[in-house]
């Protein structure tokens, strides 16, 4: 019976140390030097997996992050992600990003949090039509997100988007995405 167990046991733990690496990597967080490629990080925004058809731009101006992605020449795919942590500043910046004809779908989100003061959030659809306004404070820390199918021959979220971002003596912090499919 021991013999049994004993067997069974090493069977079991040669197949695990037999098994790749990034296959190990993917249930258990830990990645190989070989894996290391396909992922990036970005401390200021967030972090990143990108698969070999998709390119990744992060800019940042000041301390503010930006950071998007565009997918491969067959796809339509990009996002934009803002984030920022304010220590008792204030600051009004208005920003736009362009969808192209053609995307599908379109996701967004905003969250955030603030110990003191407040942000406000906006987003305007092209033609400057509000689409969202938030605003952040003490009273609950915040997270929302929408998802619009776009129709065929509705061209009306294409073009030019505008967001607002105003914090009045803010402690605290805001992410904004902007994801096209």
């Amino acid at each position: 019976m021991k013999n049994k167990i004993l067997f069974s046991f090493a069977i079991i733990l040669g197949v695990f140390l037999m098994m790749d690496t990034p296959l190990l990597a993917q249930s258990t967080g830990v990645t190989s030097s070989s894996s290391k490629e396909s992922s990036r990080e970005y401390s200021r925004a967030a972090t990143y997996y990108v698969t070999p058809d998709v390119e990744l731009h992060d800019i940042s101006v000041g301390d503010y992050s930006f950071a998007y992605t565009t997918g491969s020449s067959s796809e339509k795919n990009s996002k934009l992600s803002l984030s920022k942590r304010y220590s008792g500043q204030s600051a009004d910046k208005t920003g736009t990003f362009n969808i192209e004809d053609g995307v599908s779908k379109i996701r967004l989100s905003i969250s955030g949090s603030v110990v003191v003061g407040k942000i406000n959030l906006e987003l305007y659809m092209p033609g400057k039509k509000e689409l969202k306004r938030l605003t952040i404070d003490d009273s609950a820390d915040i997270s929302w997100s929408q998802s619009i199918n776009v129709q065929e021959g509705d061209t009306k979220y294409y073009g030019e988007w505008t967001y607002v971002i105003k914090a009045v003596s803010v402690e605290g912090r805001y992410n904004m995405s902007i994801s096209t499919y």
